[in-house]
């Protein structure tokens, strides 16, 4: 029996995919899954950002809505599994989506990691995987089950 499945999601449609195969294979294996939404913070703000922060003395302005984006997204998918009645936690750490996800893999230790091939940065004129998943697959020390991308035609 397989305690937890790590499922990453980033908001795109293709994430409903990913969340749809993630909860046929907890409920085959009796699993739970844990819901892991990175949020990348930009290296550099937008100018207008930076403006708005400074004008309204508030530094974290930024941060904040991408946390509040986040937030949004594993509560819609969380609502998901729960209806799927597949037992589900979240969490949304901040960082490098790909370094986040391995090192909640590491801490957590979930029997294996469901991931789309692509996510919001794929760019659908390539039929490649995307940065993200490559990283996850080559760095996991648990199985990673890639679900392939909706436009897939092959």
């Amino acid at each position: 029996m397989m305690n937890e499945i790590l499922v990453a999601v980033d908001g795109s449609k293709h994430s409903f995919k990913v969340v749809d195969v993630a909860c046929d294979l907890a409920k085959r294996l009796s699993a739970g899954i844990l819901l892991v939404s990175v949020i990348q913070l930009p290296t550099r703000e937008p100018e207008e950002v930076e403006q708005f922060e400074r004008v309204e003395q508030y530094p974290d302005a930024y941060a904040d809505y991408l946390k509040e984006l986040s937030d949004d997204v594993t509560s819609k998918f969380t609502d998901e599994i729960q209806k799927a009645g597949v037992p589900v936690r979240a969490t949304t750490p901040s960082g490098h989506p790909s370094a986040e996800i391995l090192e909640v893999a590491r801490v957590e230790q979930p029997e294996m990691i469901v991931i789309g091939v692509k996510g919001l940065h794929g760019l659908a004129v390539f039929k490649s995987m995307g940065s993200v998943a490559r990283h996850v697959i080559e760095n996991s020390t648990v199985p990673v089950l890639v679900v392939p991308s909706v436009e897939s035609k092959s």
